[in-house]
C-alpha cells in the first residue's frame, strides 16, 4: 500500500473543512507509544492563503540555501496544513512521537489520494526558527514536523484502495502464530513500500527471521539488560522465559540510518523511514501479519548496536517484532481531529 510518489497537480478548487477533518479522523489512527496522540494541526485556508504564501514566501527568501523565494519553483497549494508535535525534553520521547506524527502524515497522504487530494509536503526549512513558529500559529510547547500544501488534484484515484479501512482496523500486535514469516515475503513488502533509491540516502535494513538470525539477536538483546537492577535481581527462571518469548517472535526488521548529516537533511530523511515504515505495516496488515514498533532504550546500546553490524554513525530508528496475528486487540478510542485543528 503506498501513496503516489508523483508531485501533484492541484486544479486551483479548494479542500473544505469538512473532508479535511473526515481524512483527519481517520488518519489520526496511526500506531503512537502509550496512545499520547502527539500531534496538533494549524490549517490555512480561503482568504489566508494568499497572506499565509507572502509571508511564506519572504520567509524562505531570507534562509540559507534557498532554492528560489517561491519554493524550488513550486506553484502555491489552495492551501496549507502545518503538522506538529508536542515538545519533550526526553530525547527517546521526542523521538518516538516524531516518529507516530510522520506515521500520521502518511495516513494522510493515502487517504487524501482516495478522494482525488493531493498531499505536498513543501521543501524543507527551518520551520522552528525563532519567529516562525509563532506566526505560523503554532502553540508553545510544540514543534512543526511538516507544512503540507494540500488541495483537490486532477489524478484519478484507484477505485480498488481501501486505505481507510486497513488504517482503522490495524493494531499493534503482539500475539503471534507459530507460522513462520518468510524473509521474501517481508522483502516483497518492504520493497513494495520504499521510495525510489534516490529518496532513501543511508538506509538499511537488517533481518532476523532465522533460527540464527533471532538466537544471536535476542543474546544481544539479554546482554545488553544484563546490568540492569530490575535484570539482576530476576530469577534464573523468569530469565529464561523471557529469553524464549523474545526469541519466539517469527521475523524481526531492524530500521537502520545513517544518522552523520545536516540537522534538516536528517529529519527529512527520518520522516521519510518513518512514512515507509507505516506503509510497510499497513500492507503486512492486509496479508494478516501484525507487528509491533519497538523503540526501546537497548536500541541506543552501544553494544547491542555493534553486535548488529552498526556502523559508529548509524542508528536505529525501529525495530519491528512481526508475525500472522493470532489475537487482534481492541482498538483504543482516539481524540476526534476537531479538538486538534485550529485555523490560521
Amino acid at each position: 500500500m503506498t501513496a503516489s510518489r508523483a508531485t501533484p497537480v492541484f486544479t486551483g478548487q479548494p479542500v473544505s473543512r469538512e473532508s479535511l477533518l473526515s481524512i483527519l479522523n481517520v488518519a489520526v489512527w496511526a500506531p503512537n507509544h502509550h496512545l499520547r496522540e502527539p500531534w496538533q494541526f494549524v490549517y490555512v485556508d480561503g482568504a489566508a492563503t494568499e497572506e499565509y504564501v507572502q509571508g511564506m514566501t519572504r520567509w524562505r527568501s531570507g534562509q540559507p540555501g534557498a532554492e528560489s523565494p517561491d519554493g524550488a519553483g513550486l506553484p502555491p497549494a489552495p492551501a496549507y496544513l502545518i503538522v506538529t508535535v508536542k515538545i519533550s525534553d526526553k530525547p527517546k520521547v521526542m523521538q518516538e512521537d516524531e516518529a507516530a506524527v510522520w506515521c500520521l502524515i502518511q495516513n494522510l497522504k493515502l487517504l487524501a489520494e482516495e478522494q482525488d487530494i493531493g498531499i505536498r509536503p513543501e521543501p524543507s526549512l527551518d520551520w522552528n526558527a525563532e519567529g516562525f513558529t509563532a506566526w505560523a500559529g503554532t502553540a508553545a510547547g510544540e514543534r512543526i514536523v511538516a507544512v503540507l500544501g494540500i488541495g483537490q488534484c486532477s489524478r484519478r484515484a484507484a477505485a480498488s484502495s481501501q486505505a481507510a479501512r486497513t488504517i482503522r482496523e490495524r493494531r499493534t500486535v503482539r500475539s503471534f502464530t507459530e507460522q513462520p514469516v518468510e524473509a521474501a515475503v517481508v522483502q516483497r513488502l518492504l520493497r513494495d513500500s520504499l521510495p525510489e533509491a534516490s529518496l532513501r540516502q543511508g538506509w538499511r535494513f537488517i533481518e532476523a527471521g532465522s533460527h540464527e538470525e533471532r538466537s544471536r539477536m535476542t543474546d544481544l538483546m539479554m546482554a545488553s539488560i544484563k546490568d540492569m537492577l530490575t535484570y539482576k535481581l530476576m530469577p534464573g527462571k523468569v530469565k529464561n522465559i523471557f529469553w524464549k518469548r523474545t526469541y519466539s517472535i517469527p521475523f524481526n526488521l531492524v530500521a537502520v540510518l545513517d544518522r552523520e548529516r545536516p540537522p534538516l537533511e536528517w529529519s527529512a530523511e527520518f520522516g521519510a523511514m518513518c512514512s515507509t515504515l507505516q506503509n510497510f505495516q499497513l500492507a503486512a496488515w492486509e496479508e494478516g501479519i501484525g507487528m509491533t514498533w519497538s523503540s526501546s532504550d537497548i536500541l541506543d546500546n552501544v553494544d547491542f548496536c555493534a553486535g548488529m553490524g552498526l556502523k559508529p554513525s548509524e542508528k536505529i530508528v525501529a525495530i519491528l517484532h512481526m508475525g500472522y496475528t493470532a489475537k487482534v486487540p481492541k482498538g483504543k478510542p482516539r481524540t476526534p481531529a476537531e479538538h486538534k485543528l485550529r485555523f490560521w
